[in-house]
C-alpha cells in the first residue's frame, strides 16, 4: 500500500522537504518562511518540519551538504583520480 505524504514519518519527509526548500532559499534564505513554504509545497501537516528538522534550518543545511558530498563521491568514482593533476 502506497503511503500518502501525510502518512509518512518526519524522517521519510526530510528529503522531500529539503528539495522543496531549495526552491525558496534563493529568495528567502534559510528562513522560517522558506521552511513553512517547503511544508506547504510537500503537502504535509503543519508543524511536521519541526519534527523532521528539530535543529531548524541548520540541520537542513547539514543534510543538503551531506547530499552534495554523496553526489561528489558518485561523480568522482567515474574518474581515475590518480591520473588527475592536483
Amino acid at each position: 500500500m502506497k503511503k500518502n505524504k501525510s502518512d509518512k514519518t518526519p524522517e521519510e519527509l526530510c528529503d522531500p522537504l529539503l528539495e522543496a526548500a531549495l526552491n525558496h532559499v534563493a529568495f528567502d534564505g534559510w528562513s522560517k518562511r522558506t521552511l513553512s513554504q517547503a511544508e506547504k509545497d510537500v503537502g504535509t501537516v503543519p508543524g511536521i518540519i519541526e519534527l523532521a528538522f528539530p535543529g531548524g534550518a541548520i540541520q537542513m543545511i547539514d543534510l543538503h551538504a551531506q547530499h552534495c558530498d554523496i553526489e561528489m563521491v558518485k561523480k568522482a568514482a567515474k574518474f581515475d583520480v590518480n591520473k588527475l593533476k592536483i
